[in-house]
């Protein structure tokens, strides 16, 4: 089945890619962090303290808003994904940042100025909710991020917001959201949860387009017979037809 087979190798190529890359032990360096042999770990200016990453944060997503969609790894690198599976961890970087820029969107007016700029010390602390805090930890490597217990809570944070109105920005500002998120926002609960790598409305998303493959591929296959063998160019048994149609998708899909 032509179509199938486009929509299975859309959705697991990506992934056996990621995993693959993780399987053979390739260890990525992150952006951020400058290793020289034989000195020690350089930090860049964008992550040295708790200042200097909220406003690589705010800039990154305010210049996405500016048609600069490529400025989402530049956010991305504020966030410790050291919890997220690999396989989905560079989709679920970019979903994330989206969601902290909402939450922050209707939490408060950020002033950076107010925002430590010291290199060592304890997590700043943006703001603690019902369903977890949003804060700005020091790693090992002395990169400060939004450490991985923000990451983890802030599905539940925005869904705890979801009805707030923003702080900042308008209602217009909703349209930048992905349309995941959005859709996100209107499910119940047992939507939102995940058994396992996703979650459990974005398996039901995949399967309907699985569906949706299987039957526009019957439709397709179809169409094509009528066009070719109605018009009578070709005259053949319907069985030979048949047979002829599907030798003929099956070389076809197998280049």
């Amino acid at each position: 089945m032509i179509m199938l087979r486009f929509v299975a190798l859309a959705v697991f190529l990506p992934l056996s890619t990621s995993f693959a890359s993780v399987s053979i032990g390739q260890k990525k360096t992150p952006d951020a962090v400058v290793e020289q042999a034989g000195k020690p770990t350089v930090i860049l200016d964008t992550l040295k303290s708790p200042r200097a990453t909220m406003e690589t944060f705010l800039h990154a997503m305010n210049d996405i808003k500016r048609d600069k969609p490529e400025r989402i790894d530049d956010a991305v690198t504020t966030l410790d994904l050291s919890s997220v599976n690999p396989i989905v961890r560079e989709e679920r970087g970019s979903d994330l940042a989206w969601m902290l820029l909402e939450v922050m969107d209707r939490t408060k007016v950020i002033k950076t100025e107010s925002i430590p700029g010291r290199t060592q010390g304890k997590p700043y602390l943006f703001k603690t909710y019902q369903n977890g805090s949003v804060r700005i930890s020091r790693m090992e490597d002395g990169r400060w991020l939004f450490d991985s217990e923000t990451i983890k809570s802030l599905p539940q944070i925005l869904d705890e917001l979801s009805d707030k109105k923003r702080i900042i920005g308008t209602a217009a500002d909703q349209s930048f959201l992905p349309w995941h998120i959005r859709i996100r926002q209107w499910l119940p609960e047992s939507f939102k949860e995940i058994s396992f790598l996703l979650e459990n409305w974005q398996w039901i998303g995949i399967f309907i387009i699985i569906i949706v493959g299987v039957v526009a591929d019957k439709i397709i296959a179809l169409i094509l017979y009528r066009v070719v063998f109605d018009a009578g160019a070709v005259t053949l048994p319907i069985r030979s037809s048949k047979r002829y149609l599907t030798r003929f998708f099956v070389r076809w899909a197998s280049w």
